[in-house]
This record gives structure tokens, sequence and C-alpha cells, in this order.
């Protein structure tokens, strides 16, 4: 695999800029091909995740983002797929090295995937409407789609772009800010496509990134200004994922593997189940 690719600065991304984490820990990102460490990324805590949702929440309140338009997000979000089509290369191979799979898988699914995903949610992002009925009163009846608020997004080791991307896209679209907690083993190109997002235009604090392990993990989800949360992964963490959210009365997305994700899309085509994904982040 000729060259290295762009390996970040192994920091926090919340509320556009980098920082280090509160306690000081960090912990080792692992070469599967080798065994040799790649990077340290800060092994964030309940504090950090603290900071990261207070941007989050304030970029929802204030900040610009859901309140422009559809077409005005969707702008934004086809930029966000040119900057993954022009640093395609680079993602592969750090995907590639973040993760262990071969180079040609990670080019020809893992970013052409995520170069899809933000095309079909740039295109949703302009349809998102709501209805109106007649009721049996002189009154008007309608219904309007608002974003959630703080999506808080929890995302696995073994297809880090795909899965976390499937995550932000749609909840993008659909005018929320989101803290976002990839899998401790394979975080580095969540931390890239950081940079990228605020290139490509979307403000700072509305996509925040705090890698670490299970107690960033339960603190995102236990934390009382985050409205939603975004799951893939086991079943046994996935049930302890829902029981957490259940406490909070908190809705959750929660994709899970083995029978489970079968389940979900045995009925649906796929381009259904995509499809109908934005609308839980509304």
């Amino acid at each position: 695999m000729p060259g290295r690719p762009m390996v970040s600065p192994g920091r926090l991304y919340i509320d556009g800029g980098w920082r280090d984490g509160v306690a000081g820990e960090r912990r080792a990102v692992i070469d599967p091909s080798t065994g040799k460490i790649v990077e340290t990324v800060v092994d964030g805590g309940e504090a950090d995740i603290d900071v990261a949702v207070t941007a989050a929440r304030r970029a929802f309140d204030e900040g610009p983002w859901p309140r422009m338009s559809g077409r005005e997000r969707a702008r934004v979000l086809i930029r966000v797929a040119e900057l993954v089509r022009e640093h395609a290369d680079e993602l592969a191979r750090l995907e590639t090295l973040d993760v262990g799979k071969p180079i040609t898988l990670s080019r020809v699914v893992d970013v052409n995937t995520v170069i899809e995903q933000y095309e079909y949610y740039a295109a949703l992002a302009q349809t998102i409407d709501g209805s109106t009925r007649s009721i049996s009163v002189p009154a008007l009846a309608y219904t309007r789609r608002e974003p959630i608020g703080v999506v808080g997004a929890i995302t696995p080791f073994n297809f880090p772009l795909i899965l976390s991307n499937s995550k932000i896209a749609p909840a993008l679209a659909a005018g929320n800010t989101i803290v976002h907690k990839p899998a401790e083993d394979t975080p580095l190109s969540a931390l890239r496509m950081a940079e990228l997002f605020s290139a490509a235009g979307v403000p700072d604090g509305v996509l925040n990134v705090v890698t670490g392990g299970a107690v960033a993990g339960q603190a995102l989800i236990r934390h009382p200004s985050v409205d939603k949360i975004a799951f893939t992964g086991s079943t046994p963490v996935g049930r302890s994922v829902a029981s957490l959210a259940g406490e909070f009365l908190k809705p959750a997305t929660i994709e899970l593997g083995g029978k489970s994700a079968q389940l979900i899309f045995a009925d649906a085509d796929l381009d259904t189940a995509i499809g109908a994904a934005i609308q839980g982040f509304v």
C-alpha cells in the first residue's frame, strides 16, 4: 500500500476545532496487519462527552444549521460527497490502515458507498415536508417535520466509514446536530471526516467527534441534552444501549448483528430501508 495516509492529530474534534481530553488519557490505535501502533487518540470520558454535547446543543439551539432550508443543507451535503470523492484514495488507505481490510475493498465499497450516501441524503433533504388533512371542525390540521435535536451516534469497528455516515448523513439532512463516538479500535476515518465536514461548510458544533470506549458511550446515552441515540453494534451491547435509553425515555435506533439485523431487512428492499432512515431523525 503505497504512501501513508494523513492521520489526524489524535485529539477530540469539538465545536469546529481540535482539543485535548479533560483527563489527559490516551489509547493506542493498532494496525491489524502489523500489530504496530498507528496513532494514539484521546480516551474520552464523561467530561469530554459533556463538552461535546454542550457544543452540539448550542449549535442546535442557536446556530444556523437547523434553521437552514433543506435545499441549503443539501448543497453542503453535496460538497461533502465531492470532498470524499476528491480524497477517495486517502480515505481508502486510512480505512485499510485502521481496519486491516484489503485496499481494493476500501476503495470500491467503503468510500464509494459514503459518496452515494451523501448524494442520496442531499436529495432527500430537499423533500422533507408535512401534510394537511380535513377535520371535523373549521380549522386547518397539518403536520410539520422538524429536527429532533442532538443525536448521539455510536458506531462499530468493522465498517467505520459506511456505518458512521449512515447515521450522520440522515441526521444532518434533517437539520440535527451530532456527537459521534466511533469504535475505540477504529476511530481514524471519523476524525478525518470531521475535517472534511468543516471544509464542506458544516457549521462549528454541528458535528463533534469524541473517541473513547464504553465510559464515553454510556455518558453519551445518559446525557440529558442528547435527544436521540443511533447505535450499531453487537446484540448484547445493543440490549444495554436500549435499556439505558429507555431509562430516560430517549428514542433509539439500534442496528444489531446476527439474526436481529436479518429480521430488520427481511421484508424490505435496501432502498426502502435507507430512504426510511431519514424519518427517524426528523
